[in-house]
């Protein structure tokens, strides 16, 4: 919530590129041939379609997108592929976004990503700084002026919006 209030406040002015990722190891082994009834679920085309890790990860990446910046995605250029042999859906997803005011943007949604946990993270850069956010550190909100430097916010801390002292109930420590 901090984020999306910097970015609709323009303390990072005109917003010039977004990434976003959702890259998870889950699938990096053909885990549901091995019984894995979970994982067989996600890579079964019947039920999620062959485009399994645009649904079921890319959709994630693509809501904090909308949220965060308040852009829509305007065109998608993307590369799907399949890196398990016998895997019947798409495991990993590349997509070049451009953005409704014209920025570039990334989405990355994967379940092959090995070693990697949550893996949903943003990344928004505009004229003036950009910003981090990862689930994994979901506490955290790196903040980079263009001077240089970096700040790092967290719920419980002056400074914050009213919107992000809201949706922090819990204080400093707590996840």
């Amino acid at each position: 919530r901090q984020a999306a209030r910097m970015v609709r406040d323009g303390d990072l002015g005109d917003i010039r590129v977004v990434q976003v990722e959702h890259a998870q190891g889950g699938g990096a082994r053909a885990w549901e041939h091995e019984g894995n009834a979970h994982l067989a679920w996600h890579t079964d085309p019947a039920i999620t379609t062959e485009a399994s890790v645009v649904y079921n990860l890319g959709t994630h990446a693509h809501h904090l997108l909308r949220f965060v910046s308040s852009l829509e995605v305007d065109s998608v250029a993307a590369e799907m592929t399949t890196h398990i042999p016998g895997r019947r859906v798409f495991d990993n997803a590349f997509a070049n976004l451009r953005l409704s005011n014209g920025a570039a943007g990334t989405l990355w949604a994967s379940m092959v990503a090995s070693g990697a946990e949550h893996g949903l993270r943003i990344r928004v850069y505009g004229e003036n700084g950009s910003l981090e956010w990862r689930h994994e550190d979901s506490h955290h909100l790196i903040v980079r002026p263009l001077e240089g430097g970096e700040q790092l916010l967290s719920p419980g801390r002056a400074g914050l919006s009213e919107d992000a002292q809201l949706a922090s109930r819990l204080g400093r420590g707590h996840s």
